[in-house]
């Protein structure tokens, strides 16, 4: 999470036109075209290659969905980007469910927010949830919603049927935290970026950093108040954040992290709907999860 956002100061911003056209088609949307995307991509692409530039995409919604999904979606990406590289970053599935249900809390809460799921059991924001109806609204959606996102070795081996398993690399999160200069150095070295000039844009501030305790309660103090749920209601997005202390370009708060307990069902549930995939991602992809304690 949050490594596209370094790039994104190396190549040219991706035009909406471009992007609009890339997700519709590789979301699978009725409409999408693979020609016309191709023409709006390559539009952006050619430029950037021309000035030495390693145009780069993330998307964290890639690694959701069924098997047969990611595989459909791999293949849709091809059909754009033919033989481009495939860099997957997973996490610790207990670290990375709390991780997200904050980011979905946050983004929640946006005036734009198109997390129909949650609105249609939670109501229109401002809405404080709790991470177990989270969680579990999350298990009951068709596609399991989040759970999705945890079976790496399953994602990995979509994306390399289509693209071949050499074009294919997973990075673990906690290497990253563990040393950063060698983790971000192997990514660099895969998607073909000097590693020096990674390392530096790697040092400049960070984003999205993880909702503060002040802040979730500023949300359940909104929430409470009938005055300031209509006037949060009438808000637009950049209000919204102001209204709950929020700016997503700080940079690293040394105010105390929100955090959540995760009840021991869901903690029993999660590890056995990964476990079989962790030892996949062992196996197959010679991860070393063990020592960072993931289930196996």
């Amino acid at each position: 999470r949050g490594l596209g956002d370094v790039y994104k100061r190396q190549i040219r911003d991706f035009p909406s036109a471009a992007a609009q056209a890339l997700t519709a088609h590789v979301l699978g949307q009725p409409a999408s075209s693979p020609a016309i995307c191709r023409r709006r991509v390559s539009k952006w692409i050619e430029p950037a290659e021309s000035n030495g530039k390693i145009p780069l995409w993330s998307k964290e919604g890639l690694t959701a969905g069924s098997a047969e999904h990611k595989h459909k979606q791999a293949r849709r990406f091809h059909e754009i980007f033919a033989d481009c590289k495939i860099a997957i970053f997973i996490r610790h599935p207990l670290k990375f469910m709390e991780s997200f249900y904050f980011q979905n809390l946050r983004g929640f809460q946006k005036s734009d927010s198109k997390k129909y799921h949650l609105i249609q059991r939670f109501g229109e924001p401002p809405q404080y949830f709790s991470f177990e109806n989270w969680i579990e609204t999350m298990w009951n959606l068709p596609s399991q919603g989040a759970f999705g996102h945890l079976r790496c070795a399953e994602t990995a081996d979509a994306y390399a049927k289509v693209f071949g398993k050499e074009r294919v690399q997973i990075f673990l999160f906690e290497k990253l935290v563990e040393n950063s200069s060698e983790t971000i150095g192997d990514l660099c070295r895969f998607f073909g970026v000097d590693p020096k000039e990674g390392s530096r844009l790697f040092q400049q501030k960070r984003q999205n950093d993880r909702w503060t305790l002040a802040q979730t309660e500023r949300l359940k103090e909104i929430q409470t108040s009938p005055s300031k749920t209509l006037l949060f209601r009438k808000s637009s997005s950049k209000d919204r954040k102001q209204m709950l202390g929020y700016d997503p370009d700080a940079g690293t708060s040394s105010a105390p992290k929100a955090r959540v307990k995760i009840p021991a069902k869901w903690r029993e549930r999660t590890i056995q709907f990964v476990r079989e995939d962790h030892q996949r991602l062992v196996e197959h992809w010679g991860l070393p999860l063990e020592k960072y304690g993931y289930p196996l």
